[in-house]
């Protein structure tokens, strides 16, 4: 997109040049805005459970996706997304690619929290396989390392933290 800002003389409106018309004119710009989309949309769910998946929730773009207090299931497409589900049990959908490098802000590895990834987008298909590619980053948080060159951190979560019960591979 191209702005133009241009003194134009004629035309229908106000009409063609009279003898009324001054010359030399002179046109004051004191500023112009320009504004464009955010590329990071904040996409909210309801109080209570939430059905936040698919194109209802993420874009191609870096998207923070955010539910409230109840058992919500968040999916995080295309794109380095941020994820937060409140109170709750939450669940965290991963079926398909690409990923991008996602970030899970509140997993509650005893409070329920859980993470549904496929076989395909995992590269494993057994928890023992998936655990092996977690790692503590320098910050201390675990990173989940997918088949498709993705990931997933788990801010505030160490890898120790983390057992069975917090994935569903399907």
């Amino acid at each position: 997109m191209y702005l133009l800002a241009g003194l134009a003389v004629g035309g229908n409106w106000p009409g063609a040049p009279d003898e009324t018309t001054l010359f030399p004119a002179e046109f004051q710009i004191d500023y112009i805005r320009a504004y464009a989309p955010t590329l990071r949309p904040t996409i909210s769910g309801n109080e209570g459970d939430n059905s936040l998946a698919g194109d209802k929730v993420s874009t191609a773009f870096n998207d923070s996706i955010f539910g409230y207090g109840g058992n919500d299931t968040l999916e995080g497409l295309k794109g380095n997304d941020t994820l937060a589900g409140g109170a709750g049990a939450d669940t965290f959908i991963y079926r398909t690619g690409p990923t991008g490098h996602d970030v899970i802000l509140d997993f509650n590895p005893t409070g329920g929290d859980m993470v549904r990834i496929t076989k395909a987008i995992a590269g494993q298909k057994n928890f023992s396989g998936l655990y092996r590619l977690i790692k503590d980053n320098g910050a201390g948080d675990a990173v989940l390392k997918l088949a498709d060159g993705g990931s997933i951190t788990f801010d505030g979560v160490r890898k120790a933290q983390l057992g069975y019960d917090d994935f569903l591979i399907v």
